[in-house]
C-alpha cells in the first residue's frame, strides 16, 4: 500500500525535530524563534511544510499514541500492535488500513530520527 505524496513524513519529521529538547531543556523550536525575534533571520526548519489536511489528524493520532510510549532504560520501545489497538478502542475509533500503514510509516520515522540522536 502506497500514501500519496501528502506531506504527512515531511511534516511529521520536521515536527519531531522542532520538539526535541537541547541540552538546555528548550526545544530547538524555541531556540529558532528566539532567534529569529533577535535577529530577524528565519531558519528554514521554521518554513511550513505542506501536508493534506485530510490526513493531518493522522498526525494527532501518532501524538497521542507517542506521549503514552514506553521505555526499556536504553531507550524508547516500539508502539506495539497491541498497543495501537487499546489505543483505538479506548476512543471507540476504528482505524482504517491507510490510517494503519500511515501510523507505522510515522512510527519508522520516528524511531530512525531517535536513532540518529544517539
Amino acid at each position: 500500500m502506497v500514501i500519496p505524496d501528502s506531506g504527512l513524513l515531511g511534516f511529521a519529521g520536521r515536527e519531531t525535530a522542532l520538539s526535541a529538547r537541547q541540552e538546555d531543556g528548550a526545544t530547538l523550536r524555541e531556540h529558532l524563534q528566539s532567534h529569529e525575534r533577535q535577529s530577524g533571520e528565519r531558519h528554514p526548519l521554521l518554513e511550513d511544510v505542506e501536508c493534506d489536511e485530510s490526513i493531518i489528524y493522522l498526525w494527532d493520532y501518532f501524538c497521542s499514541m507517542n506521549a503514552r510510549r514506553t521505555g526499556n532504560g536504553f531507550g524508547l520501545n516500539p508502539i506495539t500492535d497491541e498497543g495501537v489497538e487499546a489505543w483505538a478502542r479506548r476512543r471507540g475509533i476504528r482505524l482504517e488500513r491507510f490510517e494503519n500503514y500511515a501510523l507505522d510509516m510515522l512510527e519508522q520515522l520516528f524511531l530512525s530520527l531517535q536513532s540518529k540522536k544517539k
